[in-house]
């Protein structure tokens, strides 16, 4: 977006709504509540908070890192582009 404050805003939401994303789970039923439980960032930071580490949990957050660079760089080559 043009607006800096939109896009901070946007982006707290879906963070907000990844990380609580676990606790609706007992609102969900079948493979939604699977989904919801493997894209949750609460599911993902438990074990790394009690001190486990988990390949799967580090794939995950390395991947979010990962997508987040991408779009940074794909936005930055737009903007100068245009």
């Amino acid at each position: 977006t043009k607006s800096h404050i939109a896009a901070a805003i946007s982006a707290y939401a879906v963070l907000f709504s990844l990380y609580f994303l676990l606790t609706m789970t007992s609102y969900l039923k079948g493979p939604i509540e699977i989904l919801a439980r493997k894209i949750s960032i609460m599911s993902h930071s438990e074990n790394l908070f009690s001190g486990i580490l988990s390949s799967a949990d580090i794939v995950y957050f390395l991947t979010g890192i990962v997508a987040a660079l991408m779009l940074t760089r794909l936005f930055i080559d737009t903007k100068v582009s245009s």
